[in-house]
């Protein structure tokens, strides 16, 4: 069984990782990482989706919570993700700082239905504070050292950090990046890491439910595709649903797709996968000059 891991970066969001077996070919494993503010491994169970989702999180074939570093990777009992804030194991510390984390994890699960797939948080921050560069990194090599092929980046700054651009270039990983909400063109007022202008970088901005470019999302000339991004529900602790709109949750949308590709075409790159979704965006008119594709994602193209 040939094993792959997702990697999601999502600072006001999740980081996720994904097991994945597609009926239609022979078993696939398919994970995917996400950064995040945290993620509640027992409450992600949509109600379309079978129970046994909760048995989803973890690093693949990653050993027991025994107290001993089994796989030899540096951290001792990561079988669910790390916290690299609090330099844990425990991903999930309390629903006011990380539901983001939970509702971000529940669209990549959703918008992958078809395929079986195992989440792996990795928490850089608490609720809504800023994050470190440093943990940051921290995260992303972690996730390189665990064969991470997808990100996903649903957070926004307007700093360029040299050594996040250079670490993000010299990985094999894909990055899927939120565009940001602050309604900028980013010609004029970039914003990271979606900015980044690295072949293995997607950037997604926001639509509504009518097709039509959100008013917050950022826009222009390094953003490069839409996914709706207004009035999503998706999954918060305690077993509820919850309703959340921003490009953070555009992007999980654009990860989930990303997945199923791997999934159906393992050998393909990250810049290949990046190429492919590029090319089969639905275009619409009025979003020509919002984004470079001039349209949304399409996984009917598949």
């Amino acid at each position: 069984m040939k094993k792959l891991i997702l990697f999601f970066l999502i600072i006001i969001v999740t980081c996720t990782i994904i097991k994945s077996d597609i009926a239609t070919i022979k078993k696939q494993s398919q994970s995917i990482e996400a950064i995040s503010g945290g993620v509640l491994l027992d409450n992600v169970q949509p109600a379309q989706i079978s129970a046994k989702f909760k048995n989803q999180w973890g690093l693949y074939n990653s050993g027991e919570n025994n107290g001993v570093d089994d796989d030899g990777n540096g951290y001792i009992d990561d079988i669910h993700g790390w916290d690299f804030v609090n330099n844990d194991n425990a991903v999930f510390d309390y629903s006011g700082l990380d539901k983001h984390g939970t509702l971000t994890a529940g669209i990549i699960k959703i918008v992958s239905e078809n395929v079986n797939v195992k989440i792996i948080p990795l928490k850089v921050m608490e609720g809504k504070t800023s994050v470190n560069t440093d943990i940051l990194i921290k995260a992303i090599n972690y996730a390189q050292k665990m064969d991470v092929k997808i990100i996903n980046c649903s957070w926004q700054g307007f700093k360029y950090d040299k050594e996040l651009e250079k670490t993000m270039k010299n990985s094999d990983i894909l990055f899927i990046c939120a565009a940001g909400n602050s309604s900028c063109n980013v010609a004029y007022i970039p914003s990271y890491p979606a900015c980044y202008d690295l072949p293995n970088i997607i950037s997604v901005g926001s639509i509504n439910s009518k097709g039509e470019y959100s008013k917050f999302s950022n826009y222009g000339n390094k953003i490069h595709v839409a996914a709706p991004g207004e009035n999503v529900i998706s999954t918060i602790p305690g077993n509820k649903y919850e309703t959340i709109t921003g490009t953070s949750v555009a992007a999980p949308f654009v990860t989930g797709i990303a997945a199923i590709i791997k999934s159906l075409f393992p050998n393909l790159s990250s810049q290949d996968i990046a190429r492919r979704i590029k090319e089969i965006v639905f275009r619409i008119d009025n979003l020509t000059d919002k984004v470079t594709t001039g349209g949304i994602v399409d996984h009917m193209q598949l």
